[in-house]
């Protein structure tokens, strides 16, 4: 399915220390929603737990990562909670499902 691009709401930085991302998603569909990652390690511990953050050449594919020696798993937290993220080279954007 083609996916669609949706607003972000973002809060200022400077009141949460890091940068928020709110996304809408539609209440009745499959298809994957395209947004801009965070450029930047800028989640306190408290939230990112054991998430790494992984640089990338392209700072558009930087992200926090999770998994172990076998699987990694590239997440985002949006809308106050974690999601697997998938990188999208047509649009060169990630997208949630």
């Amino acid at each position: 399915m083609e996916g669609r691009r949706v607003d972000e709401i973002e809060a200022t930085e400077q009141d949460l220390g890091y940068k928020e991302i709110k996304l809408t998603f539609p209440k009745k569909s499959n298809d994957e929603i395209r947004f801009n990652n965070r450029t930047k390690d800028d989640l306190p511990v408290s939230i990112k737990g054991i998430a790494e953050w992984k640089v990338r050449q392209d700072f558009r594919q930087s992200a926090y990562l999770l998994g172990d020696e076998t699987q990694v798993q590239a997440i985002e937290y949006i809308n106050d909670e974690w999601y697997n993220i998938f990188w999208e080279r047509a649009s060169n954007n990630f997208s949630v499902a």
